[in-house]
């Protein structure tokens, strides 16, 4: 399972209350909701048949959950609760590939057509990881602004981005790993951090010399070393 699941801080108590009420162990409904939102990462689904769900609980553990926020019936289908996240950022990575690979296309259409065969063109250079996932972050955060109805602004993306997003994951000890044979990189788990720094209103508030913040959600102070290390530990704990 890869372990960047993010997990809302109210989440496991709810989790125990609906265990109580179908007369489960708590470590088990736990588990199986952990399970159920990785399975929505991997399928990039949020809803399934009851047949599916059965395939993750006990049947009497479906009306708990229903009742504690976790399941929600939609047309005959079972909706996963808080898995739209996920899917979010899921879409947000997917966006930003297609992009990288059209920016390519579009470079290499604009060659010029002439009798004489033309001096060869540069290269046109791929995005780097590192340069892709900023923008993964800077589409989250527009998209965010978006909802609440705040002019989003931009984020510049800085020179150096390869150092700047590598020192940052560095210095927080953001690690690649490996769950269930899938690799789950530093800069997945990077996304889901920058998701939970988004529900928290001080990427909004005045800065320390009470000027607002322009833009909201500013990436550069997510990446900072303080910012980053406590999202990471709150992760950690809330896990």
């Amino acid at each position: 399972m890869p372990v960047g699941l993010l997990v809302e801080f109210d989440a496991v108590p709810k989790l125990r209350r609906a265990a109580k009420a179908a007369g489960l162990r708590a470590g088990d409904v736990v588990l199986a909701m952990l399970e159920l939102w990785e399975w929505c990462w991997r399928t990039k689904l949020d809803r399934l048949t009851e047949v599916q769900l059965l395939g993750f609980m006990p049947r009497k553990a479906v009306g708990p959950l229903e009742a504690f926020g976790f399941l929600e019936s939609v047309d005959g289908l079972y909706r996963v609760r808080g898995a739209d996240r996920y899917l979010r950022i899921k879409q947000a990575q997917s966006d930003a590939g297609k992009k990288s690979v059209g920016n390519l296309k579009q470079n290499a259409q604009q060659a010029p057509a002439v009798e004489e065969p033309p001096p060869a063109p540069k290269r046109a250079r791929a995005s780097s990881e590192q340069e892709q996932y900023w923008d993964i972050l800077e589409q989250l955060r527009v998209e965010h602004c978006v909802r609440l109805g705040i002019e989003p602004g931009a984020s510049k993306k800085p020179k150096l981005c390869n150092k700047v997003m590598l020192d940052a994951v560095e210095a927080a000890g953001i690690l690649d790993t490996v769950a269930g044979g899938e690799p789950f990189t530093r800069w997945d788990m990077l996304t889901l951090l920058f998701d939970r720094y988004l529900a928290e209103p001080f990427g909004n508030e005045p800065d320390r010399e009470g000027r607002p913040r322009n833009p909201p959600w500013p990436i550069p102070l997510f990446l900072s070393a303080g910012v980053l290390q406590r999202l990471k530990q709150a992760n950690e704990a809330a896990a």
